[in-house]
């Protein structure tokens, strides 16, 4: 008896623990609408890192095998302003579709979700030919409460990640209840 009370005490302490730990980092994902005529279309996703932000986009519909420069810029897709960071380079696979990560640590998660930026990618690279994909990256939801975002004002959409895994919270369910029967049924044998 005294075995498994140690045993449901130490499940206890590591599922609190993981708890505790699953708590991600703030997120928002944007969808990058075509501009200029492109059909360059696909999501940019921001995550907060440390004292940084990482810049995570996927696109596709570039022509195949060509390198496309991307940049958080100030303002919004209908009121463009300058670059504030250059974004990795994507160059486009055979199918016209890419991908690139960029980690900035010159700028903090907060900076660039005031609502006041935007993220870019451009028809060439080196210079940055003309915008074929925009989205504004939209004002943060504030940490304590507050809907999940609605679509952006302008081009591109929004959702932000709550950062709690309903996975996580069923699992440690899961494992209670297990462990509650596994008590009950060496309870009942005596043991």
């Amino acid at each position: 008896m005294r075995k498994l009370s140690v045993f449901g005490v130490l499940l206890l302490v590591l599922a609190t623990i993981g708890v505790a730990s699953a708590q991600s980092a703030p997120s928002v994902t944007i969808q990058m609408q075509a501009t200029g005529g492109s059909k360059v279309t696909g999501t940019a996703t921001l995550t907060q890192a440390g004292n940084g932000v990482m810049v995570s986009v996927k696109l596709s519909g570039f022509d195949p095998s060509t390198k496309h420069d991307g940049h958080i810029h100030v303002g919004s897709c209908a009121a463009q302003g300058g670059v504030v960071v250059p974004l990795n380079s994507i160059t486009a696979d055979a199918s016209g579709a890419g991908s690139a990560d960029t980690t900035e640590n010159t700028l903090t998660y907060a900076q660039v979700t005031d609502g006041k930026h935007y993220v870019q990618y451009h028809t060439s690279s080196n210079p940055p030919g003309n915008p074929v994909s925009c989205a504004d990256i939209p004002a943060a939801v504030p940490a304590q409460g507050g809907a999940p975002g609605a679509p952006a004002a302008g081009l591109g959409g929004v959702s932000q990640e709550s950062g709690f895994p309903v996975a996580l919270l069923a699992g440690l369910l899961g494992l209670m209840v297990v462990t509650g029967a596994g008590y009950r049924l060496v309870r009942k044998n005596g043991k």
